[in-house]
């Protein structure tokens, strides 16, 4: 009982609105690995300022 599966604080979807993805070991997956790229951005700090402004306007 002190150490639940899922925090209280962190339990933000309704029952009724989770799913579970059913997969079976044989089916053949499509990695997508042309997604698994990190590419810099050389607008960061740019970025970064106008969603923190953003953010501010938002909330």
């Amino acid at each position: 009982k002190g150490f639940p599966a899922i925090r209280p604080e962190l339990d933000l979807v309704e029952q009724e609105d989770q799913f579970t993805h059913d997969m079976s070991l044989e089916t053949e997956l499509d990695p997508e690995t042309n997604l698994n790229v990190f590419r810099v951005n050389p607008n960061f700090a740019e970025d970064e300022k106008a969603y923190e402004n953003l953010k501010k306007s938002i909330l």
